[in-house]
């Protein structure tokens, strides 16, 4: 049975995920299109990633990061309750999913089936509602 307390730590674990990757995207962006906050130091930028829907509304992709949002509290979320059913321990299931976060080899069970939810969420729910992808991911596809 799931508690209270997984959901409340599963979300968290995802909104630091959004935030986190909300920064790493900008920052692998071309100068020109590097937001501001970029620019300031480590505490900015970290401030600015613990306040992602802000930051990511006032960049005009709130719908981007929503749905990635909405992907890692569904991935993570079921990752984080199975290590914690598994390993017994609140704590280790956050460290193995952190772990497993900047493992090169390791990140890709996560990335994975991340981007496949993020990639049905934003067919399903995000393109009916007229968004389209941010200008950013745009030219890097080209």
């Amino acid at each position: 049975m799931v508690t209270w307390v997984e959901v409340i730590i599963a979300v968290l674990l995802a909104y630091y995920w959004a935030g986190f990757d909300m920064v790493h995207f900008h920052s692998q962006l071309e100068p020109p299109d590097q937001p501001e906050y970029l620019s300031g130091s480590t505490w900015k930028k970290f401030v600015s990633g613990a306040a992602w829907p802000i930051v990511s509304y006032a960049n005009r992709q709130l719908a981007w990061f929503s749905i990635g949002f909405l992907s890692a509290a569904i991935v993570l979320g079921a990752a984080y309750i199975g290590l914690n059913h598994l390993l017994g321990s609140m704590f280790f299931a956050v460290l193995v999913l952190g772990a497993v976060r900047v493992t090169p080899v390791l990140s890709a069970l996560i990335s994975f089936p991340l981007a496949m939810v993020s990639s049905i969420l934003w067919i399903f729910i995000a393109k009916p509602l007229g968004y389209e992808d941010p200008a950013g991911i745009e030219r890097m596809k080209r």
